[in-house]
């Protein structure tokens, strides 16, 4: 009998449904993910990914890829998810192709320990702005950097950023509150090189960005995330790795052995 379900479980009928290809990058910081030696350690990104490949009967990969060019592999359905992302700061994604919210979160501008003007964005006017490339920031600061008030000056991360900033190759640094939380408690020296004032930017509820040309549809993916609701996962993900995440929380997750590395081969 044993062998009989051996034999069935090894068919073609058994094979899960093909793969559950999912994006991170450089731009995704700690307790999102842990990029280390070119694969996904670690992080919200990917736990959420292997329970939603899961629940869809799906093998999970994990791509690595440059924040700019998340979109139009997206569009070309190179890859099927980016569970990361607020509609209206993905140019050429309507809102139906986003999933339910999955947590609300908010991004803060950094200044520099020698930043002299007042703490506003109109102090800001002509002062170098570290930001992420391919990055698209809530519609005011989007508009001080289209019309050059702010002088944007783009990196692959955060982390970059951060480095520059401590530098002083940059008066500002805008990334969100978890990363700077994050980066300070992993190096709480790295504080001084700012002021303690921040500027708060409106907050934005993070979801997955389902590309309209990839093999999930967004209401496979509510589905699952709903699944995850109501057995009470997504919310211990949240609390452990999302936007209220410990120091210590954070560590804890880190330390896990690295699965599914980066699958670097478009489809």
């Amino acid at each position: 009998m044993l062998l009989g379900m051996a034999v069935v479980c090894g068919s073609p009928a058994c094979a899960r449904q093909g793969n559950l290809i999912m994006a991170y990058g450089d731009f995704n910081e700690p307790p999102y993910a842990w990029v280390k030696d070119g694969g996904l350690a670690g992080g919200f990104l990917h736990e959420l990914g292997l329970a939603l490949a899961e629940i869809l009967d799906r093998d999970p990969q994990f791509r690595h890829l440059p924040r700019n060019r998340l979109g139009p592999e997206l569009v070309s359905g190179n890859i099927d998810l980016y569970c990361l992302a607020s509609a209206g700061q993905e140019p050429g994604f309507a809102e139906s192709t986003f999933s339910s919210p999955l947590f609300i979160e908010q991004d803060i501008i950094v200044l520099s320990r020698h930043f002299d003007g007042p703490p506003t964005l109109a102090g800001l006017a002509g002062k170098r702005v570290g930001s992420v490339l391919g990055a698209v920031y809530p519609p005011m600061l989007e508009s001080l950097f289209n019309s050059s008030s702010l002088i944007r000056e783009d990196a692959r991360s955060d982390t970059a950023n951060l480095r520059k900033l401590a530098g002083g190759r940059l008066d500002a640094v805008v990334l969100s509150a978890t990363a700077w939380r994050q980066a300070t408690q992993a190096n709480p020296a790295l504080a001084e090189t700012a002021q303690t004032e921040t500027l708060g930017l409106p907050p934005v509820s993070r979801a997955c960005l389902v590309s309209p040309a990839g093999t999930v549809t967004v209401a496979a993916v509510n589905s699952a995330l709903q699944t995850l609701r109501d057995n009470g996962t997504l919310a211990a993900m949240v609390q452990r790795l999302g936007p209220d995440a410990t120091a210590a929380q954070a560590d804890q997750a880190a330390e896990g052995p690295g699965i599914n590395p980066a699958n670097r081969q478009y489809r």
